[in-house]
């Protein structure tokens, strides 16, 4: 997987999807509502006919958009075309899920080792081979970033039961540094179920209980490192992943309240490392609606599944019965 940035996907998505649309601001709000809340980029299959679930009537709530945020490992620019396979990966996957009704956001992490079809293709675009693989390698066979995405948002929906994806915003780890101190930092208090030696190894100030103020290489190391000698480093690292994302955005709203540019020269930042079907009239309507969560309430819900060693790297199982129970749960409506 390289020794690149593997770092949280819904920090920069939240950034594509956010901080960029300051940009556009509430202008048309209106019209990216009505736009975002129509067309899919993942269809997914919601028909408007009520289905039995355990001797109970349902039907897909059409109050909700999903948005796929996916963080690339990639050396190049996100925006240039590639050769079939040289992509680079999806490394952190997390899909938004807002309702458009409530304003009620949702969080969802798809661990990057989730076992699925990945459909491998030609350089003409064309299906070539099917196999089953980690999903993060779904990402590569795109010839460039917005091919990519879409094939990384049908693998996703079919893992989630045929959800439809709405929007994707692939970001590339290269902007991740600047970003993170473009809104001054972001603070964490390291956790005892997180905590890794390879991280205190390399980051001042870093044990149990501490409060530290992430910068730079630090922010890297803080969602990237982990001790591959410890079975379990793995998801303590997504427990990482996590933390940081729910600190990320008080900070990023606090740093664009104090200087009303910022976003701007964030969209200067990503511009050659973002990859997204969000138009400005989108964003404008999914900033307004983001500026009223609190995200101290909101809850990051991983796929659930097990997690194994293969012949040579991790492999995660999701449930299918119990992720098909929390798509119900949160995606569907009792009729």
């Amino acid at each position: 997987m390289g020794n690149k940035k593997i770092w949280v996907r819904v920090a920069v998505g939240i950034v594509a999807v956010v901080v960029l649309a300051f940009v556009a601001f509430t202008v048309v709000k209106g019209i990216g509502k009505s736009r975002i809340s129509k067309n899919a980029a993942v269809k997914g299959d919601t028909s408007g006919d009520p289905f039995l679930y355990h001797d109970k009537k349902y039907h897909y709530n059409t109050d909700l958009v999903n948005i796929l945020c996916e963080g690339v490992d990639r050396d190049t620019s996100l925006t240039s075309d590639n050769a079939v396979g040289k992509a680079g990966q999806a490394d952190v996957l997390f899909l938004i899920s807002l309702n458009t009704k409530t304003d009620e956001w949702k969080l969802y992490s798809i661990p990057r080792e989730s076992m699925t079809v990945v459909r491998t293709l030609d350089e003409k675009g064309e299906l070539a081979d099917v196999q089953t693989m980690q999903i993060t390698l779904q990402y590569a066979v795109g010839r460039n970033g917005a091919e990519s995405s879409e094939l990384v948002g049908e693998a996703v929906s079919e893992i989630m039961c045929s959800i439809p994806i709405q929007r994707y915003a692939a970001i590339n780890f290269n902007a991740f540094p600047e970003i993170n101190d473009a809104v001054g930092g972001v603070t964490v208090t390291v956790e005892e179920e997180s905590y890794d030696q390879v991280i205190a190894d390399r980051v001042k100030g870093y044990e149990v209980g501490s409060t530290i103020t992430l910068k730079g290489e630090d922010a890297f190391t803080f969602v990237r490192e982990r001790n591959s000698y410890v079975q379990e480093s793995s998801s303590q690292r997504l427990l990482r992943q996590k933390q940081y994302v729910k600190a990320f955005v008080p900070a990023a709203k606090k740093a664009i309240k104090k200087d009303i540019t910022l976003p701007l020269k964030l969209k200067n930042i990503m511009k050659d490392d973002m990859v997204t079907d969000i138009s400005l009239s989108e964003m404008a309507y999914l900033t307004t609606a983001f500026s009223k969560v609190s995200f101290d309430d909101i809850d990051i819900i991983t796929l659930p599944g097990e997690e194994v060693l293969g012949n040579k790297y991790k492999e995660y199982y999701v449930d299918d019965e119990a992720v098909e129970d929390m798509v119900i749960d949160n995606f569907y409506q009792k009729e």
